[in-house]
């Protein structure tokens, strides 16, 4: 006689099947995530290549957007027979530029100059740009602190799935630069009047006094100064008529300049034509250009 009743035997069945279904899914997750990374790490876009250790260069820059489209790579390793690279990227979170950096060091012979475009420093970080880097988790402890630090929510979903962390940008855009190498990336456009005229009509983003982006920033400095690297500090170039509606930018500077004990060259009103700009606050090739040729004639580069 059976000492188990029908109910208990399907329960127990039942009990299997949703483990084993979990199982399954937990598996297909990992592996799934797996592949992904592969994919992701086999490309040429910037971070893919950082991680790899396959991005070396005498003269690194960094920034968020201002970085990215100031600093071009060519111009300035044409100008300064250099190799240059540029670890930049639209609305990248200062938060997140002490591990980028950290691992850089880590994976790469160190450079002779960091060139560093301070004024992100003055930005409130983006709504979901510091989660973009979940694509990077599984290749930078660092990066793991940062965003548990600072994106718990995001951190723990990343923990749960692995799958989860490649649903951002990054991962669509390391894709997009299977083949070909972003450091060439800049924006082509010239500003123009109605442009500006738009951009101005949103006034002016404030200017953030944050000791959180302070000590991210001397972060950076810090890593750079254990292996001597030499650092530039710099503010660049605004479209003179949204200078006019930021006056408090050199005060912003001094401040700055007396948090991280360093001097911050100033070339904000470096340039006062639409024609090196490509909006309010982006240089294009011809104005980038121009910045390398400036920052080379003034012996930082």
């Amino acid at each position: 006689m059976l000492n188990v009743d029908l109910p208990t035997k399907t329960a127990r069945r039942i009990g299997l099947a949703i483990l084993a279904f979990a199982a399954l899914v937990i598996a297909g997750d990992r592996i799934g995530a797996r592949a992904i990374d592969r994919a992701v790490m086999s490309t040429q876009f910037r971070y893919s290549q950082l991680y790899r250790g396959d991005l070396p260069g005498e003269i690194v820059a960094l920034g968020n957007s201002r970085g990215l489209h100031m600093l071009h790579p060519p111009a300035i390793a044409e100008i300064t027979g250099q190799p240059t690279v540029n670890l930049s990227f639209n609305a990248l979170p200062v938060v997140a530029m002490p591990a980028l950096w950290h691992d850089y060091l880590q994976r790469h012979p160190a450079p002779k100059r960091l060139l560093f475009e301070i004024s992100c420093v003055s930005r409130e970080d983006e709504v979901g740009a510091l989660e973009r880097f979940t694509a990077y988790m599984f290749q930078s402890p660092m990066l793991c602190e940062t965003m548990a630090a600072y994106r718990p929510e995001e951190f723990r979903a990343s923990q749960f799935s692995h799958l989860y962390r490649f649903n951002g940008e990054f991962a669509i855009r390391s894709l997009f630069y299977l083949r070909g190498d972003d450091q060439n990336w800049i924006m082509p456009n010239d500003a123009t009047k109605p442009q500006i005229d738009k951009m101005l009509s949103y006034g002016a983003e404030p200017i953030l006094y944050s000791q959180l982006h302070v000590d991210a920033a001397r972060q950076v400095l810090q890593f750079a100064d254990q292996e001597e690297i030499e650092v530039v500090l710099f503010v660049g170039p605004f479209h003179p008529r949204y200078l006019q509606i930021i006056p408090e930018l050199p005060e912003w500077i001094d401040w700055l300049q007396q948090e991280l004990g360093r001097p911050i060259a100033d070339y904000s009103a470096a340039f006062t034509e639409n024609e090196a700009f490509s909006d309010h606050m982006h240089l294009n090739p011809r104005g980038a250009r121009r910045l390398a040729e400036l920052l080379h004639r003034d012996g930082l580069l």
